[in-house]
């Protein structure tokens, strides 16, 4: 993720007028102009009210996402602290029981904590058709509720203040004592420890999939960011993986990757791309991967040779 904080240098900004702030930060990309219309009664019908457009100034996703990941950083040790008591009493709670004892003292506590967010008990069902023909109705995933449920915990904390003091690098402004006096800070930790509860839980007894916490979750997740590099999210987990475990990251290895992707028409994009995605990805500068002919680089042909053995599995069927 690009290191946002900081971004902005603080006394210029604030020099500009109102309208110059706000054109600055849509042209460097950090904020964008949001148009809503009313919808008003037109009989039975809901219309929009033409004439009526109202324009927001909003930060963009992936401002909200690093100014959260920022406060969970800042604040972890609060909230680790009430989730390692939690786990410290469910631990005495179920020692010495068997399996299936400590499963259901699980299931219990994971619903008890769930409804602590969910206080409303809100269900989201969808309707499915089962493989024999007969309409059913499932509930929505409870890891995706969560999720959404933190994707609004970001709206509420990315507020315009607290974004530009972010971006500008104002350490003070998140200073524990000031900031627990934000109006929401207190529901973010909790929500943040409940999260972690039942992450914890459900990574211990499976009750249910995640696909938005857990560590496959979050890759499949950070995929969208860069699918128009990658063919498949499949591709993508490998490759990350794979890079991730290339001893010192040497951009060798990265390079003799590369090609092999290329040989194999895995990789959409440009290098500029990819350049940008393994800057990000994995905390290196290049600006370059270098392109050899064959047996320029003994070394590097032997690498995409065995890279490309590895790959095969992702390239689409018609194309083998």
């Amino acid at each position: 993720m690009k290191n946002y904080f900081g971004i902005i240098k603080g006394d210029e900004f604030d020099s500009l007028s109102q309208k110059a702030q706000n054109e600055f930060l849509i042209s460097k990309n950090l904020f964008q102009d949001e148009v809503s219309v009313p919808l008003v009664a037109f009989g039975s019908k809901l219309v929009l009210q033409h004439g009526s457009k109202t324009f927001k100034l909003s930060p963009k996703e992936e401002v909200l996402n690093a100014l959260y990941e920022y406060l969970l950083k800042r604040f972890s040790t609060k909230i680790e602290l009430k989730s390692i008591e939690f786990f410290a009493k469910f631990n005495d709670e179920i020692f010495g029981m068997e399996r299936a004892l400590g499963y259901n003292v699980g299931l219990k506590r994971f619903k008890e904590k769930f409804k602590e967010i969910n206080h409303l008990d809100i269900d989201f069902a969808y309707k499915k058709m089962s493989s024999r023909g007969v309409l059913q109705i499932e509930n929505i995933n409870k890891f995706k509720f969560l999720k959404y449920c933190q994707q609004g915990m970001k709206t509420q904390l990315g507020t315009f203040k607290n974004v530009i003091e972010f971006l500008k690098g104002n350490q003070d402004c998140f200073d524990p004592e000031k900031f627990e006096s934000e109006k929401h800070f207190n529901s973010f930790v909790e929500f943040e420890f409940l999260l972690q509860v039942l992450i914890g839980l459900n990574d211990s007894y499976q009750f249910t999939d995640d696909f938005y916490f857990s560590e496959s979750g979050k890759l499949i997740e950070k995929y969208q960011q860069y699918k128009s590099i990658f063919i498949s999210k499949e591709l993508f987990v490998f490759v990350y993986n794979k890079i991730k475990n290339f001893k010192d990251l040497k951009i060798s290895l990265i390079e003799s990757l590369y090609a092999a992707l290329q040989q194999l028409d895995l990789i959409g994009g440009n290098k500029i791309d990819f350049i940008n995605y393994i800057n990000e990805e994995y905390e290196i500068t290049t600006s370059k991967i270098r392109k050899y002919n064959t047996q320029e680089n003994r070394k590097h042909d032997f690498r995409v040779v065995r890279y490309k053995e590895e790959l095969k599995e992702f390239v689409p069927k018609k194309d083998l």
